[in-house]
């Protein structure tokens, strides 16, 4: 995945201001294992069915990029820690809850601009790279990622295992089935290959996040 690493460093702007910057590259490297999940899930479904590896290589960055900004938001109702369940500092106790909040909310709009200017038309058409687009912003809005964070708030009123699986499906279940299924769409998979990948991505997201 060291295509994938070097591409999220060239990402990140290094100019003014450079604080809000740094907070952003630790977002997206603080993580211990230095695992990239949604982007190796990403790159292995369309490596499967026959894309060259440069095709899903921006979504695998963006993926990631979106996914850190999820980690720099969660930040605000974790205070009592100050730090991630793989006991990495957060971006809100390096740099400060309201740059952590800057920071999560500039990741987004840097990610949708990596994916839409770095991907070649000649490699993924226009209208594959829509329905990549949108099934990003729909793995992470108000039905996704955020919907766990929401669920999340109150964990001590989560007491039943289908409560606990939904937190679970929505933190990285939905984006993990969403890496997947964008890789597949890379790679040329039918309809019912999607929804097939998509299913198994989930079920990848839930293990991870357990």
């Amino acid at each position: 995945m060291s295509d994938v690493k070097v591409e999220l460093e060239a990402s990140i702007p290094s100019h003014s201001p450079k604080r809000m910057y740094k907070a952003m590259h630790h977002a997206i490297f603080s993580k211990k294992d230095n695992c990239l999940p949604s982007a190796l899930l990403c790159m292995a479904a369309s490596e499967l069915l026959g894309a060259p590896r440069e095709a899903a290589l921006p979504t695998a960055v963006t993926l990631e990029i979106l996914h850190a900004a999820i980690h720099a938001h969660k930040d605000f109702y974790s205070l009592e820690t100050h730090k991630h369940d793989d006991e990495r500092p957060s971006v809100g106790k390096m740099y400060g809850l309201d740059v952590a909040l800057l920071s999560g909310q500039a990741l987004p709009a840097l990610g949708f601009q990596h994916v839409i200017s770095k991907t070649s038309p000649h490699l993924v058409p226009h209208k594959i790279l829509t329905r990549v687009i949108i099934e990003i912003a729909r793995s992470m809005g108000s039905t996704g990622m955020y919907a766990g964070l929401y669920l999340d708030l109150d964990k001590k009123s989560i007491t039943r295992e289908d409560e606990v699986m939904l937190v679970l499906e929505k933190i990285f279940g939905e984006m993990a089935g969403c890496s997947v299924l964008c890789g597949g769409l890379i790679g040329g998979a039918k309809d019912n290959e999607l929804q097939a990948l998509r299913r198994y991505g989930k079920t990848v997201g839930v293990l991870y996040e357990m």
